[in-house]
């Protein structure tokens, strides 16, 4: 993608660079879906708009097919999350308008999932984002999103906030010290072993 950047900037036509990447298959990555969402949150009110306009930001950079599809399917969650669909729902309307390939049996499968309140089962079925594809990111995030739509934080799976108690933690009888125990002071001998580290450190970079 660099490279095409690069190559645009020196005056080469963009579509002609864009369909040329990975050995003329074109783009399937993430990152068209990853930029999408203010498009499908400004046509929100005509999804047949939204699809449109999706797969042609898509496509200046991410020409397969997958690529395209996944940016439809997070424009069109993003069009319609708005009006707090059930889990089910939401992820019905988005299959519906994500066209046929990879990403679709991925929303097809987050759509059986639906009514799982577990990340694990999910990211199991579904991908966690590890390749970096639209099908291999977008069916979990939008399942994410469709269980939790009014919780930002919960989408996100952030842990629980601790309860509040009115009555404070006893104070510990134990004197406090500004060193943890796993980490005594620094000292002479902690300071040589510090830098005996920090050399083994810069071994294994040069290493690398």
């Amino acid at each position: 993608m660099n490279r095409m950047l690069r190559l645009v900037r020196a005056g080469q036509d963009w579509r002609t660079l864009a369909a040329e990447l990975f050995e003329g298959q074109g783009s399937w990555g993430n990152g068209a879906a990853m930029r999408v969402a203010p498009l499908g949150a400004w046509f929100a009110d005509d999804l047949s708009k939204v699809a449109e306009q999706a797969a042609l930001s898509a496509a200046v950079t991410h020409t397969h097919p997958d690529g395209i599809a996944a940016a439809i399917a997070v424009a069109v969650a993003t069009a319609v999350a708005p009006e707090s669909l059930p889990p089910r729902d939401f992820l019905d309307t988005v299959l519906q308008w994500t066209p046929p390939g990879r990403v679709h049996q991925g929303m097809r499968a987050a759509r059986g999932l639906a009514h799982v309140s577990s990340a694990k089962i999910a990211v199991h079925e579904l991908g966690n984002g590890r390749l970096t594809a639209g099908w291999d990111t977008v069916p979990f995030a939008l399942w994410a999103a469709a269980r939790n739509l009014d919780d930002f934080e919960e989408a996100l799976g952030s842990p629980h906030k601790p309860a509040v108690t009115s009555t404070p933690p006893a104070p510990s009888s134990e004197a406090s010290s500004p060193y943890d125990r796993a980490s005594p002071p620094p000292g002479p001998r902690n300071a040589k072993n510090s830098r005996a580290g920090r050399g083994r450190r810069t071994e294994v970079c040069a290493a690398e």
